[in-house]
């Protein structure tokens, strides 16, 4: 527990959306997530049920079965933990990702397959219990199933060193499925390779916290440190795999040229750009003037 917590402390410095009453919302929300957790398997421990407002009962053990109380405490404020940080930046996510499985390989083993599984069952029911008590107290604004963030905003470096940032007017994230956050009013500069950054903004857009993927679902414009501007209607972006891909019409527009195609298929982290249907380039006669012949 001492372990999440110190990941909790550097998680809440370093997300930029966590002011200290988010923050303590967060922490007093862990808290319980873990008393009752380990409350229901002891005698001497009273739920808070009752005793907090709006608190019902959480789930019960199932008599007669055996339970680790290490497994069951550690799967509680893992779920907890991953939940109210969704909105901080990829270190963030890939330090909770890397605390879970350190911290669930420790506490399971030794510990009997069905006993282990039981366990972490319990622990997550627990922690969803009081994540769902969590929305009803005027902290977390609700809008068609989704908690609503306002101005949420992610940046880090590359591999390279290079800097990225996003940031969004709102962030809304379902209930049902945390991984599925719909965005607002977008703006970010992502690294493309060496000093190529493309800024992008947006209207609206679908991340995928599990994939990283990114449904770009409006018209959007990215521009290139280069001078490249392109329009978008729509596209799909998945950074891992290198790839962008754009179903609807694309504008590119350079310097001395402009080209129309009706997709765009940008693969190997940009290296390769593929345009199909009805392909169109305009080119101003200025491109082809160079310093000796112009105006001859």
């Amino acid at each position: 527990m001492k372990n999440w917590y110190r990941l909790v402390l550097e998680l809440v410095r370093h997300t930029p959306t966590y002011s200290p009453p988010v923050a303590s919302r967060s922490f007093a929300y862990l808290g319980i997530a873990s008393f009752e957790a380990i409350a229901t398997g002891s005698q001497d421990l009273k739920s808070l049920a009752g005793q907090v407002h709006g608190l019902t009962p959480v789930p019960a053990r199932e008599a007669g079965k055996t339970y680790d109380e290490s497994v069951v405490l550690n799967a509680a404020i893992s779920f907890a933990a991953q939940n109210f940080f969704t909105h901080t930046g990829p270190t963030g996510q890939r330090a909770l990702a890397a605390m879970e499985k350190k911290m669930r390989e420790k506490v399971i083993a030794g510990v009997a397959a069905d006993v282990a599984t039981r366990s972490e069952a319990h622990g997550k029911a627990v922690a969803e219990h009081i994540l769902a008590w969590s929305m009803d107290d005027g902290g977390a604004k609700i809008e068609n199933g989704r908690i609503v963030m306002e101005k949420p905003a992610i940046s880090g470096r590359n591999d390279e060193g290079i800097s990225y940032f996003m940031n969004a007017n709102r962030a809304l994230q379902a209930i049902l499925n945390p991984n599925d956050i719909a965005l607002e009013d977008i703006e970010a500069a992502v690294p493309i390779r060496g000093d190529l950054i493309a800024r992008v903004k947006g209207k609206a857009a679908k991340f995928d916290r599990a994939t990283d993927k990114l449904d770009m679902t409006a018209p959007f414009v990215v521009t290139l440190s280069s001078g490249i501007v392109v329009d978008f209607q729509s596209a799909h972006l998945d950074p891992h795999a290198g790839l962008l891909v754009s179903s609807q019409p694309v504008t590119v527009k350079g310097k001395d040229s402009t080209l129309v195609a009706k997709s765009m298929k940008i693969t190997d982290k940009g290296r390769v750009i593929a345009f199909n249907g009805d392909v169109q380039v305009v080119i101003s006669p200025a491109a082809f003037q160079s310093t000796n012949n112009k105006g001859e």
